[in-house]
């Protein structure tokens, strides 16, 4: 699997294919059928300008890399996926499109964008599924960088601190299939029957923010302090002589 980099003009000439396109629509559609609340602002990570439609007007478009010309502007900006230039527990809503499976150390990432997202924000992901077609094709972004399992990625987003509310599988037409096809249909039977091999993952998640560690538990014996305080303080006990 190929795991290097990819342009952001790269990106955006996906999207000006009719592949891209219909991908665009797909994922457009799931995105403003997603379960969770209104808001008015709202942070896009990674190449999310193609969704612009599906987010509140006042949102900020971060990008990893140096975004195209026609993308440049007030509302977009360059950022380190280890810190994010935003405060903390500030940002209601952040979805993040050919972002995870970019980032050098997605731990660090989720870190960040933990710290940016309030206590009661929702954080949306479109990662590439390891077993889907898709990862398997570098003619989309999907097949580059590092896809995620199902299992890898409920276990990264358990380890630092997120919890899923709503996941669901998308693009399960193949991207063959889909330059002949809208995939709506395909799409529609999809929310009925398993998808192991759908393209991408979509979830909602949120802070976790009664998640505690687990105590080490060691295995050796120590001895009881009490007895030996209780000893010293006897011998020192002008009353006991």
């Amino acid at each position: 699997m190929q795991t290097n980099r990819l342009h952001t003009p790269d990106i955006s000439a996906f999207y000006r294919t009719p592949v891209g396109q219909r991908v665009q629509t797909l994922l457009q559609r799931h995105i403003k059928s997603l379960p969770f609340p209104p808001c008015q602002q709202a942070i896009a990570l990674g190449h999310a300008t193609p969704y612009r439609r599906a987010l509140p007007d006042n949102t900020i478009f971060a990008h990893l890399t140096p975004p195209s010309h026609q993308e440049a502007g007030q509302k977009h900006c360059i950022v380190d996926t280890t810190r994010l230039p935003f405060d903390d527990c500030s940002v209601p809503l952040i979805l993040a499109v050919h972002a995870l499976e970019f980032a050098p150390s997605p731990s660090e990432l989720l870190r960040a964008l933990w710290k940016s997202l309030r206590d009661d924000g929702h954080l949306i992901l479109v990662i590439p599924n390891r077993s889907g077609l898709w990862a398997h094709s570098d003619r989309t972004p999907f097949g580059h960088g590092t896809p995620f399992s199902t299992q890898q990625i409920q276990r990264l987003l358990t380890q630092n601190l997120f919890k899923t509310d709503y996941k669901r599988s998308t693009l399960i037409a193949p991207p063959c299939m889909l330059t002949h096809s809208s995939g709506r249909m395909i799409e529609y039977l999809a929310t009925y029957l398993p998808s192991p091999c759908a393209g991408l993952h979509l979830l909602v998640v949120r802070k976790n923010l009664y998640a505690g560690l687990p105590l080490a538990v060691s295995h050796k014996a120590v001895p009881s302090a009490r007895q030996i305080t209780a000893a010293a303080w006897s011998q020192q006990d002008p009353s006991a002589s």
